[in-house]
């Protein structure tokens, strides 16, 4: 029934299906494991906050290394009232708590069980107080609490307890929780999914804020720039609830008289104020900045970030190289040049 084989045939099968085997499993080593996040980078989540009627920004940057959490970055940006014209207003502080280190003086209030008085942690004397009464105490710097929390946060694990918003289920840690185990959540999704972001503001209280998305090739998909503002009224500050790019021709970037083409400034809360506004910035040649960004945008998309150029003054492009880009984008520029970062050169 069987057909017999002398030797030498047989040994020649078992050669060829050794040779077949082997290479199977070449292909399979060569075969690039599936991945857990789509690409290695910072990946940045943040929120703008209204705490105590001002201005707040918490956020969250997760590092990415061989695709593994490798830190976690917690920060947080406090305000300061200022006077515009005798007007309570605010500002956004230039250094971050984490900057500030132990300048934010996190405890530096008068205690009497300890005697301690609040000092001036602006001098070297007060200072030196100051990190001598946290030693003294057992007490955390805001900066060293939230080396613990990123600590936490970087085993993977986002679950807090919390008693009236401060956290109570990490030894050594007593800060509030300012939305920093949501950042975290988001900010791993957003490595999941390809997703960087970066931020700065201006202006004493204006977001910008840069959004890239690349697809699991590693190739850049998407990019957006956008704006958020706010406002402060009788000393109680408030974000507003509409950025930029929601708000488009609302915004109303060109709003203001303009006798050569006799234009009036519109009420563009109004269906008709906002046609006459669009009618104008057509016969004027002008674009809304919603529609400006989305050139910036797709300028970078097609031709890479550093296809870019500005002009001499560093805030305004060079002469016609995006036509219809007219406004100031030199704080766009070096926000792309973050969100570049972030993303190992991504942008091209």
């Amino acid at each position: 029934m069987f057909q017999r084989f002398k030797r030498g045939t047989l040994i020649i099968v078992f050669l060829l299906l050794g040779a077949f085997l082997f290479g199977c499993s070449c292909d399979d080593n060569n075969k690039e494991m599936p991945r857990t996040y789509v690409a290695d980078g910072i990946y940045l989540e943040y929120k703008t906050l209204d705490v105590n009627n001002r201005p707040l920004i918490s956020t969250v940057a997760v590092t990415i290394k061989s695709d593994t959490i490798d830190s976690v970055y917690i920060d947080c940006i406090d305000s300061e009232e200022i006077l515009v014209d005798g007007v309570v207003d605010y500002k956004l502080k230039a250094q971050s708590r984490k900057e500030l280190g132990y300048l934010f003086g996190l405890h530096n209030q008068d205690e009497l069980a300890s005697g301690y008085k609040k000092q001036d942690l602006n001098t070297a004397e007060g200072l030196q107080i100051y990190k001598d009464h946290l030693l003294a105490q057992n007490k955390k710097e805001w900066f060293e609490q939230a080396a613990i929390l990123e600590a936490y946060f970087k085993t993977g694990n986002s679950i807090l307890e919390l008693d009236n918003g401060y956290i109570t289920s990490l030894e050594g840690v007593s800060i509030k929780d300012i939305a920093f185990s949501e950042l975290f959540v988001k900010a791993v999704a957003n490595a999941k999914t390809g997703t960087f972001k970066a931020f700065k503001y201006v202006n004493k209280y204006d977001v910008i804020s840069a959004t890239a998305k690349i697809s699991k090739t590693k190739k850049l998909e998407k990019l957006t720039l956008d704006v958020l503002s706010g406002k402060t009224s009788s000393g109680i500050f408030k974000f507003d609830l509409e950025s930029r790019m929601t708000m488009k021709y609302a915004y109303g970037m060109y709003n203001k008289d303009d006798a050569e083409y006799e234009y009036v400034r519109q009420d563009l809360t109004t269906a008709i104020g906002l046609e006459i506004y669009r009618a104008y910035l057509e016969v004027s040649n002008q674009y809304e900045w919603f529609q400006q960004s989305t050139l910036f945008t797709n300028f970078i998309l097609s031709n890479g970030y550093s296809k870019v150029r500005l002009a001499s003054d560093g805030e305004h492009l060079e002469e016609s190289l995006i036509e219809g880009v007219n406004m100031a984008v030199g704080d766009c520029y070096r926000l792309m040049n973050a969100l570049n970062k972030y993303m190992g050169r991504g942008l091209g």
